[in-house]
């Protein structure tokens, strides 16, 4: 397909039955999280990254086996509205805002540490 715009690529995703990532090997997962995002339910694979980005808000697979896949593509169309659901309230998890809390409740804790000695 080649290069798509990030309207583009957000049109694909909403207008998509899902999305498939059957990935071997992952840093984080981040189109998981972009296709929850815009209501796209996710079947992705158990392992590593993925599956701790996606957790119960996907369909999780053996990537390598064809079989769990084919399974797996008719979970996600029985499943749809559950897991459009569950993922973008999954995505919450991974929030900019969220991630800033967390940093102020570190610091917050660090400074009430450092006060007590």
């Amino acid at each position: 397909m080649g290069y798509v715009s990030d309207a583009e690529l957000e049109w694909l995703y909403q207008n998509a039955v899902g999305f498939v990532y059957p990935s071997l090997y992952e840093g984080f997962g981040m189109p998981i999280l972009e296709s929850m995002r815009a209501g796209t339910p996710v079947l992705t694979s158990r392992n590593g990254a993925t599956e701790e980005v996606a957790d119960d808000a996907a369909v999780l697979v053996d990537p390598t086996d064809t079989a769990a896949i084919a399974q797996g593509l008719t979970e996600v169309i029985k499943r749809r509205s559950e897991l459009i659901d569950a993922g973008r309230e999954r995505t919450q998890m991974f929030s900019w805002d969220r991630a800033a809390e967390q940093y102020v409740e570190v610091f917050h804790q660090a400074a009430s540490s450092e006060g007590a000695k």
